[in-house]
């Protein structure tokens, strides 16, 4: 069973995990974006372009 574990809390400590262990089945950071719909949008553009996304760290930002 493969896992996503997507995380807008915590940017630096999911980096860190990444460095510490690339063996896993993908991260996305994202800055919240209070247009969700945009937000969700951006997220799966981001996977999408991934995929595969095992052993991938991948940002997603709020546009300006």
């Amino acid at each position: 069973m493969a896992r996503l574990y997507a995380d807008e809390q915590f940017p630096r400590i999911v980096s860190e995990l990444h460095r510490a262990n690339p063996n896993h089945a993908g991260i996305i950071v994202i800055t919240n974006d209070m247009d969700r719909s945009r937000m969700a949008t951006r997220i799966n553009e981001a996977i999408t372009v991934s995929e595969p996304l095992s052993g991938k760290l991948i940002r997603v930002v709020r546009p300006s």
